[in-house]
C-alpha cells in the first residue's frame, strides 16, 4: 500500500479526533480518512474490478462480486505498472502493482447532512497511457474540494488507477479474438459505472457527473464520449479536456501491432508454445517482472476494436464529423506552447523535414507548411520570446514546435470546438497562457502547465517541482481556474461562481473566441491566432488522416 505521503493526510492521520467516516456499499464497509484541517473525508484505494492478475491478466475488467467487509480505506493503492525506466518519470518512487484497479472519493465532511446530492468530478489522469497514477502528489483533490466549498459549491472528487501500456493496450490477433484490446479504457469504463451505482453512498450524485482529463486523460476523456460509436450510456453529463481530446492519426487495428505481441512472446519463456492461445494462456501466468522486462516497445496506442472503438471511430475526426459522440456540454483547451515538450532540436533543415515527415505531406504541402510556419525565432514557440534565449532553443527547433504544437494539440482543439458548436454542443474554450514560476522561458507555458493552477496543490512532497507555486498572482490565477471548472461542473456553466474581476467565458458558437488564462485575470480573444497555419493543418493533413 502507498503511504500516505501527502502531508494534508499524514497530519490528519495524527491529529483528527472523530470516528473515521464509514460508508456502506454493495461490495461491504468502506473507512475512510477524517481530514479535519479542511472539513473532508477522504475515501483511497477503493476497488472497483477484480484484480487483474493471474487468468485476469490482459483481459476486460471484471466487477467485484465478493464483498470485502470493513475496508480500510485510508491509503492510496499502487499505481498501475508504469513503463519501467532508470531515469524520471511520473510514478517514480511509488509503489506499482498488477493489483491497482482502485478509485479514490474526497468530500465535504458534512455530505451526509447536506440537502442533496453534490456533483461529482472525474479524473482521468495522463501519462501518455504508459505512465501515471492517481496516487501521485500533484493529482491531490483535497484543494479542489477546499475552493468548491468556499465558493459555496461543493463537489465529491473521484479519481481512479487504470491499466497502463503492454498491460493495459496489448494488441494482437490473439487478444483481438477474445475482445480483449484496449484494457485501460475498459477499466475506466468499468470505473465510470462503478460511480453510478455506488457514489450516492459517499453524497456524490450520480446524474451530475463531470469527466475531466489532462493530454492522453484527455483524450481518454474524449474516446468516453465517443465510445460505441457515441452511445450514450448515461455515465457523465458534462466532459473537461486539458491538452488532448482526440487522436491526430487514425488508430491502427490489432494486426498493425502484432510484431510488438510476438516480440513480447519471443522475449519470454512463452516462446516454447506453439500455439497462438497456449502463447497467450503462458503470458497470463508469467510472473509480471517477466512480463514487464519482455517488452521491447512500451509506445502504445488504443486500437480499432469494433466494440468501444467501432471502425467509425477509427478515426476520432471523422466520429466528430459524422457526429459519433455523446452530445453533452464540453470545455477543452491547451497551453500556448505545447509543442516545446515533444519536438526535440533539430540543427539542420533536413533534421526539421525528417522530423516532420511523419506527417505524410507531399513536398508542395511541406513547402506550404513551413511558409506559413517559418524559421523566424519570432514566430515560433515558445512564442512571444524573441530571437535567443541563453540556453534556449534555436530557430529551427521553434519553427518545429510551432508546428507539432498545432499538429498535436491546438489544432485539434479548435477543429473539436468547431464541430461542437456546428452541432449545437455548447462548448466552450480556453487558451492556457501562464508560466509557471517553476518554469523556464526555454520552454514557455508547456504541456501540463496548466495542471499546477487546476488542482491548486502548494505542495508535493515527492514532485517539489510540480506544484503551484506561492507567488500571490499564482494562487490568484489557480483560484480563478478552480472557479470555472467548479461552476461548469456545478451549473453546466463556467461564470456561475461570480469571481471577482473575472472575464465571461463566453460560448464558442457565438464568435469562435476562447478564454485566455494568464496571471493579472483572464480574458477572451478571437481563436484565429495562426489562423492561416491552423487552417492549412485542417484542411490538408487532417482530412487525409483516414477520412472516410
Amino acid at each position: 500500500m502507498l503511504p500516505i505521503y501527502l502531508a494534508v493526510f499524514a497530519l490528519s492521520a495524527v491529529v483528527g479526533l472523530a470516528a473515521p467516516p464509514t460508508v456502506n456499499i454493495k461490495n461491504g464497509t468502506v473507512v475512510g480518512l477524517d481530514i479535519p484541517q479542511f472539513n473532508q473525508h477522504a475515501f483511497l484505494g477503493i476497488p472497483y474490478a477484480q484484480p487483474p492478475i493471474g487468468d485476469l491478466r490482459l483481459r476486460r475488467p471484471r466487477s467485484l462480486n465478493t464483498t470485502f467487509g470493513r475496508l480500510d480505506a485510508t491509503k492510496y493503492s499502487a499505481l498501475c505498472w508504469n513503463v519501467p525506466t532508470t531515469g524520471s518519470s511520473d510514478g517514480a518512487g511509488i509503489p506499482q502493482s498488477e493489483d491497482c484497479l482502485t478509485i479514490n472519493v474526497v468530500r465535504p465532511n458534512n455530505v451526509a447532512t447536506s440537502r442533496s446530492l453534490l456533483p461529482v468530478m472525474f479524473w482521468i489522469h495522463g501519462g501518455g497511457l504508459t505512465a501515471g497514477g492517481s496516487g501521485i502528489d500533484w493529482y491531490n483533490g483535497t484543494y479542489l474540494v477546499q475552493a468548491a466549498m468556499n465558493f459555496k459549491n461543493p463537489i465529491v472528487f473521484v479519481s481512479i488507477n487504470y491499466r497502463l501500456s503492454q498491460l493495459g493496450f496489448l494488441a494482437g490477433k490473439a487478444l483481438a479474438d477474445e475482445g480483449s484490446l484496449n484494457l485501460g479504457h475498459y477499466d475506466q469504463r468499468l470505473a465510470l459505472h462503478w460511480v453510478q451505482e455506488n457514489i450516492a453512498a459517499f453524497g456524490g450524485d450520480p446524474t451530475k457527473v463531470t469527466i475531466f482529463g489532462e493530454s492522453s486523460g484527455a483524450h481518454s476523456v474524449g474516446m468516453q464520449f465517443r465510445a460505441f460509436g457515441g452511445r450514450d450510456d448515461n455515465l457523465f453529463r458534462a466532459g473537461i479536456t486539458e491538452s488532448g481530446t482526440a487522436n491526430n492519426y487514425p488508430l491502427p487495428d490489432s494486426t498493425n501491432l502484432q510484431s510488438s505481441y510476438d516480440q513480447l512472446v519471443a522475449n519470454s519463456s512463452c516462446r516454447g508454445f506453439t500455439t497462438a492461445s497456449t502463447q497467450l494462456a503462458c503470458l497470463r501466468q508469467i510472473p509480471v517482472d517477466e512480463f514487464r522486462f519482455a517488452v521491447q516497445h512500451w509506445s502504445t496506442s488504443a486500437v480499432v476494436d469494433g466494440d468501444i472503438i467501432p471502425l467509425s471511430e477509427g478515426n476520432a475526426l471523422n466520429a466528430y464529423r459524422k457526429g459519433l459522440f455523446v452530445k453533452r456540454p464540453f470545455m477543452t483547451g491547451a497551453n500556448t506552447d505545447e509543442g516545446t515538450a515533444f519536438s526535440g532540436n533539430p540543427t539542420s533543415m533536413a533534421q526539421l523535414v525528417s522530423s516532420l515527415g511523419s506527417l505524410g505531406l507531399n513536398d508542395t504541402a511541406l513547402q506550404r507548411l513551413l511558409e506559413l510556419y517559418p524559421s523566424d525565432p519570432f514566430l515560433g514557440a515558445p512564442y512571444n520570446t524573441g530571437a535567443f534565449l541563453p540556453f534556449g532553443p534555436g530557430s529551427l527547433s521553434k519553427q518545429l514546435s510551432s508546428v507539432m504544437g498545432d499538429v498535436v494539440f491546438i489544432a485539434l482543439r479548435r477543429f473539436v470546438a468547431q464541430q461542437l458548436a456546428k452541432q449545437n454542443v455548447p462548448v466552450k474554450t480556453y487558451r492556457f497562457n501562464q508560466i509557471a514560476l517553476n518554469s523556464s522561458d526555454a520552454v514557455g507555458v508547456t504541456h501540463f502547465s496548466e495542471v499546477f493552477y487546476v488542482f491548486g496543490n502548494p505542495t508535493c512532497p515527492m514532485h517539489l517541482d510540480r506544484c503551484l507555486s506561492a507567488r500571490a498572482e499564482d494562487r490568484a490565477l489557480s483560484s480563478l481556474m478552480q472557479s470555472m471548472w467548479i461552476s461548469f461542473a456545478v451549473h453546466l456553466d463556467p461564470n456561475m461562481n461570480n469571481f471577482p474581476g473575472a472575464s465571461v467565458w463566453p460560448d464558442y458558437s457565438a464568435n469562435a473566441e476562447n478564454i485566455r488564462f494568464q496571471n493579472g485575470g483572464s480574458s477572451a480573444e478571437k481563436d484565429d491566432f495562426r489562423q492561416d497555419g491552423i487552417q492549412f493543418l485542417l484542411d490538408n493533413y487532417f482530412p487525409t488522416v483516414g477520412a472516410m
